[in-house]
């Protein structure tokens, strides 16, 4: 087999020889294995009987050895993959196709586990790195787009409070901000 990993398997010609071999070790991160080709690009998955296969490509044999070599898939969005396994995204980090580990989701964005780009946090909630989903700002405060933590949620001259009898009031002159520890 023609992916550097040394594996061989002995076939007699024209018999019954099933490929029994799929690659992981020496599939590249980021990827998947696909099937196997011949040089004339003719596809091989594991589990193939190649008894007509060796009659139909005699000219591909050398030496009587036949060398087929691997072809490979890129890793799905919302997955990562490592020596030819996949593995889920988990929530909060992202997997973009072809990615071989889990990458961090960027602070003022969210990352679902089948998603392959951040979504943006939107005004009124915050978004710490590595968030699943956004977290709202405390009542009576808001955030700008993309904030990243709690600190960033403020309230304005348009909050309004409640005092013991359920009279509103505001609390702040016009253009101020006070911002939530």
């Amino acid at each position: 087999y023609g992916d550097n990993s040394g594996h061989t398997q002995t076939c007699t010609y024209n018999s019954s020889c099933v490929i029994d071999y799929t690659p992981t070790a020496t599939v590249p991160d980021g990827r998947l294995f696909e099937y196997w080709t011949t040089a004339s690009g003719q596809e091989i998955k594991p589990g193939d009987d190649i008894v007509s296969l060796e009659q139909s490509i005699n000219a591909e044999f050398e030496n009587d050895t036949f060398v087929l070599t691997p072809k490979y898939k890129n890793c799905p969005a919302g997955y990562y993959c490592q020596s030819g396994q996949q593995y889920p995204c988990d929530e909060g980090r992202l997997c973009p196709e072809g990615s071989g580990y889990q990458g961090n989701c960027p602070a003022g964005s969210f990352c679902s586990p089948d998603s392959a780009t951040p979504q943006y946090c939107t005004p009124g909630y915050y978004c710490p790195e590595n968030s699943s989903a956004p977290t709202k700002c405390p009542v009576g405060s808001t955030s700008e787009a993309m904030a990243t933590a709690k600190t960033k949620c403020f309230m304005t001259e348009n909050t309004k409070f409640q005092d013991s009898s359920g009279q509103e009031f505001k609390l702040l002159k016009s253009g101020a901000k006070v911002y939530v520890k």
